[in-house]
């Protein structure tokens, strides 16, 4: 059952996979935020995804520092989101 919810690493407690599955899917999240915060999300979500995947590409990488990297990419896009970037103009063409 578990695996049918969350996928099959649940079950054996694969730790390394569990967290890089989480950060996957927060990284991919990204994508749909574009609409309010423009392309810098979607920017965000790609650096995300690569670091994810270096994640699963690279085993001997801790999961520690794949963590920490992408904790610091998302760091860096809110102080820019916050600081200097401008609200979105994108309006989908169904609003308009």
């Amino acid at each position: 059952m578990h695996s049918c919810i969350a996928g099959p690493f649940i079950p054996g407690w694969h730790w390394r996979q569990i967290w890089l599955g989480v950060l996957m899917a927060t990284s991919i999240h990204f994508f749909l935020w574009f609409f309010v915060h423009g392309w810098s999300m979607v920017v965000l979500g790609i650096v995300c995804m690569v670091i994810v995947t270096m994640g699963y590409i690279f085993t001997g990488i801790p999961v520690s520092v794949i963590c920490i990297a992408d904790a610091m990419v998302k760091l860096i896009c809110g102080i820019y989101l916050l600081f200097i970037a401008k609200p979105s103009k994108y309006i989908p063409n169904v609003i308009k």
